[in-house]
């Protein structure tokens, strides 16, 4: 049997393999695509002229996922068997087969590695992007077992990192460019108290009470104060900062405040006693009403 020859064929083109056999008596012909035999169903066409020796195979529309690979002719008699091989390139301009995700969430400081899957022969080169800015090469690797084109987001910042990337794909056959996919970089709660500055605070009745504290984070924390256990109104709220202020203490307004922030990636808090005491002057009226103690 004459060795076929190595095809190279457009996407959608038919690709056609064609050998010369002898034997006697007449050898069975059986073509294979990487190890599976082909027939008319897989769309394969079998030509065999016992007269001339000729065999042809034709495989009309080839696909590059389909069809490339490894074709074998193999043949059978009684006295023995034979192979021979041949490669068939399928040449096709790039595809996207798996996109970016439309939107990726990581936590400031942790890398994240942005993968798209492609098909294309030759192998496309790949350009990343990132807000229309061509990203360094050196972060930009390639998974050849999974054709999968992988760019490394090392130590991402919210100023940094975040925004929008897409990667462009090129061979000789044409281009193509993935759907953008919106960076989202979180960072983690962080809770500072402005006052009180002490964990336990002692006011006199009718003494002014505050609790104040920025509270920053992204996405933005979920912020809840409560006194022993039961939750309170901040008396305001602007921007980051958070304040509960009492202008005139109560025996009544004793006891734990505790101060909780949260977020998708932490959370924090933070805690204040306060006790409260009647005035000298009022101690007997106050005792005699069971009002302070």
């Amino acid at each position: 049997m004459a060795k076929p020859t190595k095809q190279e064929v457009k996407q959608g083109e038919t690709a056609v393999f064609e050998t010369k056999i002898d034997g006697y008596p007449t050898p069975k012909v059986t073509w294979l695509l990487n190890g599976k035999p082909l027939t008319a169903k897989e769309g394969a066409q079998v030509e065999m002229n016992a007269a001339t020796g000729d065999a042809k195979l034709s495989i009309p529309k080839v696909d590059l996922q389909q069809h490339a690979g490894v074709v074998t002719c193999k043949l059978e008699n009684p006295h023995g068997t034979q192979e021979e091989t041949a490669r068939l390139d399928i040449l096709a301009a790039p595809l996207i087969a798996t996109q970016l995700p439309k939107q990726e969430e990581t936590v400031s400081g942790k890398d994240v590695t942005l993968k798209v899957v492609v098909r294309g022969s030759p192998r496309p080169q790949a350009q990343w992007f990132h807000n229309d800015k061509l990203v360094a090469p050196e972060n930009v690797t390639y998974d050849e077992e999974k054709s999968e084109y992988q760019l490394l987001v090392k130590q991402p910042t919210v100023a940094r990192s975040e925004g929008t990337y897409r990667v462009v794909l090129k061979n000789e056959l044409g281009e193509t460019e993935s759907t953008p996919c919106a960076l989202i970089v979180l960072e983690p709660v962080k809770l500072t108290k402005i006052v009180p500055t002490t964990e336990v605070v002692d006011l006199k009745v009718g003494e002014l009470f505050e609790i104040s504290a920025n509270i920053e984070g992204k996405e933005a924390p979920k912020v809840q104060l409560t006194k022993d256990g039961k939750e309170v109104k901040f008396t305001s709220v602007e921007g980051t900062k958070h304040v509960y202020s009492v202008l005139e203490v109560k025996p009544e307004h004793q006891g734990v405040y505790k101060l909780t922030a949260k977020n998708k990636t932490s959370s924090e808090e933070t805690s204040v006693t306060l006790n409260v005491t009647c005035k000298i002057y009022l101690i007997f009226a106050a005792l005699e009403s069971n009002n302070c103690l």
